[in-house]
This record gives structure tokens, sequence and C-alpha cells, in this order.
């Protein structure tokens, strides 16, 4: 058995926080080899991805929590929750599988585009997920009576093109 270099899977999940610079990599479904969009990577602070949030949490009314989600770990590279029982771990996680699987839908039915955001609605709540990356998404919940659907994408938006987006 080859020795490892980096945590293990449950090492890394006691870590509470990403200190140093995040990489958040942007990877192009088979682009030519040598273009600039074969990998581009983009290295951010988790200060960085913070003020992406807080700037989502100051504009929304009803802002229940956030987090910006490594889609490939189902971890959270930065998160925020105005609730102590809604559990952004879990829900970063289930997100990253739903988010999984309309990229497999997409790629099996041969769609010809890339998935930019998803809406959940709840009776009482919305949840919007937007694609940084094909790797990386802000995910954001909020409560339903407090804000409507066209500010809520819309700070989501502005604030994810600080990432990219």
């Amino acid at each position: 058995m080859a020795p490892t270099t980096g945590p293990t899977p449950l090492e890394r999940e006691e870590v509470p926080a990403i200190a140093g610079p995040v990489e958040v990599p942007t990877y192009i479904e088979e682009p030519a080899v040598g273009s600039p969009d074969f990998e581009r990577n983009e290295m951010f602070t988790h200060d960085q991805l913070m003020d992406v949030i807080n700037g989502i949490d100051t504009e929304v009314n009803g802002f229940m929590g956030a987090s910006i989600v490594d889609a490939e770990t189902g971890m959270p590279l930065a998160a925020k929750s105005r609730r102590a029982d809604f559990d952004l771990e879990a829900a970063s996680a289930y997100n990253t599988e739903m988010v999984k699987a309309k990229q497999k839908t997409i790629r099996v039915l041969n769609i010809q585009s890339e998935l930019e955001d998803m809406l959940l609605t709840l009776g009482d709540q919305l949840h919007l997920i937007k694609m940084i990356t094909p790797t990386t998404f802000v995910y954001v919940a909020a409560d339903r009576q407090e804000t409507n659907l066209a500010l809520l994408r819309a700070s989501v938006n502005r604030h994810a093109r600080q990432l990219g987006a």
C-alpha cells in the first residue's frame, strides 16, 4: 500500500475552515489541448469566498444560509448559516448529488449546453444553486415569505461574478 501524502477524508472533515487559498478549478469538457480553456485554475482565499456569501447575506431578506461547494467532494469551501438547525455541510453534500445527477442527465441526453443554475421551491423556502465552474457552485437558501426569486437570483448572480461565474 502506497503512503498517502494528504489528509484522509475523515481528517479533512474535522478541519473547521480552510485558512489558505482555495483552488477553484475550471474544466471545459473536452477542450483542445493548448487552448486557453484547456485548464484554468483560479485561487481564492477563504476571506474572498466569505465576502461573496456575506454580500448575498446583506442583500437577501430572509437569508437562511449559503455555502460555496466543491462539487467533486461535496465539501463546503466556505459557509454561513443564520439558523443553528440548518446543517450546511449536509445540504452541501446532498446538493452536490443533485448537481452531479443533472450534469449526467445533460451528458446522456447529449445537450450541448452547461448547467447554469437550479432552483428548488419549497412551501416556505427558496433554494438556489448557481454554478461557478463545472466543479464549484454557490448554494443559497432563503425564507420564501421574506424574499422573492428575482431578488435572490440577482444577488447570487452579482456576487458569483466575483468568482468568475
